[in-house]
């Protein structure tokens, strides 16, 4: 029911509304929970018994199929090779074994190793000649060599549902030789027959299902019998039973009704039996309960409304009479008397405490008109002018200040608009701000330039006005207060014309200008934001450097650290002058500036203004050169120029310590053929995979550098003192190469990211090592010597490792 509706009736209304809603809140609750917990408790119990009563069916037909399975194991251990021989004989024992009737309603039959029937009982099903290599319990028996029971199939003789049963019939040496099958016809009787002749209630009944092939054996309802199951995802309860869930469920079956259904898996092969049973049918009691429950729930809600009603007509008789006596005194100008008290009840307390309420509102009263002068005198002797304004814009109050500027008393002034001490264009201004008060409830904080009808001169004001609302929230007047700032506005201009200079060059300079103190930035400009990648100049400021900085600078010192001498640096000389790496605070992005710091006094305390310019395509561009001029630009490898400086420095080094070092000059054997055959795209792989082996063999102290071609040059620095030594050191490292280079290479060449070719090359090196120490003087002697040596490798057959032995390198 609507709140309003409720608010409009009478307390006995009301209360008893409430009580009901409260009684048949709780009786209704409590009735569908405990109808709620008797269908779960219910369901629950007929769970537990339907799932026995479903794996007692299933083990006993676990049961009756181990049964048949061992008595045909036992009649083919039997069975020998003469026998299997010999078809009349065979057939003859087979008769003589009626037991097979009673466990194989649809017969039993020998077959040879390749699946053919020799002999069957009885004779008048016209199997024998048939080959049922077909069949899976024939087959698995045959091949595998061990018993089956096979799927469900339509049988050939006669064609009829049935499965088979089938195991190996075997030699002296354990060899399969036969197969003994039995059959069971699902169209007859047999040990099937309690679940088609068994009913599970009225509407309910059992299945046996063959889990894999989704089928049902046998039912029931005898036309389910060889019916397939639905697909996968049509029923999710059937896919978890078929998946191997053992337990109760409750689901909506494929016709549309809700069923309670158990499920059990046998243990000798691979089915599954089901019972099923309507929840209509099942949870029949539980509704005829709730039905009961909800007839005594409405006439308990009925009587419980009629004794409330009752009770509370005759308890509120008391305070009707009183309510009715309060309307008579407020009708009248009486002053309010105490009302007299009928009762000593709750009703009795309840005026008493009224006649309390009467004497304190009289008090109050009193207290209100001393609060009202106070407040009168304060209003009069306030440095502000204060006013208040009814909704056409007519003075309902105005202060002693207000009186002395407009040259009136009060009483002149009550009841005028502002025209009448403005000119018209003020007066029009004072208007829409007030409207925006009156009409839309707003409370303004506005300045007003007003101009002085009968003083002549302008005046600036800073106003506060807001709406005052009566009982029922309508707006019935304007309170404003109003003070002159002329002269406070003069000074700020000056201070605002000052401040817009120095903004202009701020904000208009490319550079990034950042003011800094010992917490960090507390301001930047447009072009610091923009470089930075912050949206605002409050998100700025949130950082310090540090923030905006990797962890190291490029010479490798921690930004902190570096950070703090630079503008220790800037506050001792007054000015600094460096390159930093920064990143950006959105993206992240590192880039390089160049920055200028320089400390300054403000606000009687020492901060660095930093202007910084971005060098970060400057310096991008100086290390491309660099690359272009020291780096192979194929393999990134160091080229001819920068191997020589490598070259002369390991020179050198050895002079210096007197140990050892070694030159290998290596060139690929078998490479021009790749480059004729598949292009120089395909050789340019090569040669950058070439380029990362070398660079796996050797430590991070030594050289691999491109010489040229399919040419490469490898010095090992700070090798041992002794040249034997050395030698055998840099021996090792060529042995390595050499068989990292002579592993296969897959070379794909790929284009917009698809594999285009796929390219498998062999190939190896001719190395030519030489050993050298301090006595050196030439690094082009050590080359052209290094160089000897390869071409005496490729002589001996290539894919060799020679050495230059002039002693003078020793």
């Amino acid at each position: 029911m609507h709140w309003n509706l409720i608010q409009g009736r009478s307390l006995k209304t009301r209360v008893t509304l409430f009580t009901l809603a409260i009684f048949v809140a709780s009786i209704w609750s409590l009735s569908f929970y405990l109808g709620r917990m008797l269908r779960d408790d219910m369901q629950r119990q007929l769970g537990e018994q339907q799932l026995a009563t479903v794996s007692l069916v299933a083990g006993s037909i676990d049961e009756h199929l181990h049964d048949r399975v061992k008595a045909l194991e036992q009649v083919a251990g039997q069975l020998t090779p003469a026998l299997l021989g010999n078809t009349p004989s065979l057939q003859a024992y087979l008769n003589e074994r009626p037991v097979f009737g009673s466990l194989f309603n649809g017969g039993i039959f020998v077959s040879r190793l390749d699946g053919t029937a020799i002999a069957e009982v009885p004779q008048a099903t016209g199997r024998i000649g048939h080959n049922f290599m077909d069949r899976d319990a024939v087959a698995v028996a045959l091949k595998q060599g061990k018993s089956f029971i096979g799927k469900p199939v339509m049988g050939r003789q006669p064609a009829v549902p049935v499965f088979g049963i089938a195991t190996p019939i075997r030699s002296a040496d354990n060899t399969v030789i036969g197969a003994l099958a039995g059959v069971v016809a699902l169209d007859r009787a047999g040990f099937l027959d309690h679940l088609t002749q068994s009913k599970y209630g009225k509407t309910g009944g059992y299945f046996l299902v063959a889990l894999k092939e989704r089928l049902i054996i046998t039912a029931t309802r005898k036309e389910r019998i060889m019916q397939p199951l639905h697909p996968r995802g049509a029923v999710p309860a059937i896919d978890r039973f078929i998946d191997g869930f053992v337990g109760t469920q409750v689901y909506i079956n494929p016709f549309g009704v809700e069923v309670l259904s158990s499920g059990v898996r046998l243990t000798a092969v691979d089915w599954g039996v089901s019972a099923s049973i309507a929840t209509e049918e099942a949870f029949a009691l539980v509704r005829d309960l709730q039905r009961r429950m909800l007839l005594a729930t409405t006439l308990l809600t009925v009587l419980a409304g009629a004794l409330t009603w009752w009770m509370l007509r005759h308890a509120l008789a008391p305070v009707l009479e009183t309510a009715k006596m309060l309307a008579h005194l407020t009708a009248s100008d009486q002053p309010p008397q105490p009302l007299a008290i009928a009762r000593q009840d709750e009703i009795g307390e309840l005026i008493s405490g009224f006649n309390g309420l009467l004497k304190t509102l009289a008090q109050r009263e009193l207290a209100l008109r001393t609060s009202e002068q106070k407040l009168f005198n304060i209003l009069e002797s306030v440095d502000a002018y204060i006013y208040l304004k009814d909704t056409d814009g007519r003075y309902l109050f105005a202060n002693r200040p207000l009186c002395e500027l407009f040259g009136k008393s009060a009483d002149e002034i009550v009841g005028q608009s502002d025209a009448s001490f403005f000119d018209a264009d003020t007066a029009a201004r004072l208007r829409t701000n007030d409207t925006l008060v009156l009409q839309q409830g707003q409370t303004l904080k506005v300045e007003e330039s007003n101009l002085h009808a009968n003083a002549g001169r302008t005046a600036t004001y800073f106003s506060v006005k807001l709406p005052l609302r009566n009982e029922t929230g309508e707006i019935y007047a304007l309170c404003g207060i109003s003070t002159d700032i002329t002269e406070r506005k003069s000074v700020e201009e000056a201070v605002a014309r000052s401040e817009a200079k120095y903004h202009m060059l701020f904000d208009s300079t490319s550079d990034a200008v950042m003011m800094m103190d010992e917490r960090g930035f507390f301001g930047g400009n447009p072009a610091a934001l923009a470089m930075y990648g912050c949206a605002t100049e409050e998100d700025f400021c949130r950082f310090n450097p540090v923030d905006l900085s990797p962890p190291q600078q490029p010479c490798g010192t921690d930004s902190a650290t570096l950070a703090s001498q630079h503008i220790a640096t800037a506050m001792a000389q007054g000015h600094h002058h460096f390159d930093w790496t920064h990143v950006r605070a959105d993206t992240g992005a590192p880039f390089v500036t160049e920055i200028l710091l320089n400390a300054m006094t403000m606000d009687g305390k020492t901060v660095l203004q930093a202007t910084a310019r971005n060098i970060t395509e400057r310096k991008m561009l100086e290390e491309q050169i660099r690359q272009l001029a020291f780096y192979d630009p194929l393999t990134s490898l160091p080229n001819r120029r920068l191997l020589n400086d490598r070259l002369e420095q390991t020179i050198a080094a050895c002079k210096r310590s007197g140990v050892h070092g070694a030159l290998m000059f290596l060139d690929l054997d078998n490479f021009k053929p790749l480059n004729d055959r598949h292009g120089h795209e395909v050789g340019d792989l090569l040669l950058m995979e070439v380029a990362q082996r070398l660079k796996s063999c050797v430590r991070a102290v030594d050289t691999v550098a491109r010489f040229g071609g399919d040419e490469f040059v490898v010095i090992l620095s700070g090798l041992d003192l002794d040249s034997l030594v050395s030698r055998h050191e840099a021996q090792g490292v060529a042995q390595k190469v050499l068989a990292h280079l002579s592993e296969p290479y897959a070379l794909t060449v790929r284009s917009d990211g698809r594999v285009e070719q796929s390219v498998s090359h062999r190939c190896s090196a001719s190395i030519g090592v030489v050993v050298f120490n301090g006595t050196v003087s030439q690094a082009d002697d050590v080359l052209k010597w290094a160089d000897a040596a390869m071409y005496e490798a490729k002589d001996a057959g290539r894919s060799m490792i020679r050495f230059h032995d002039d002693p003078s390198t020793r």
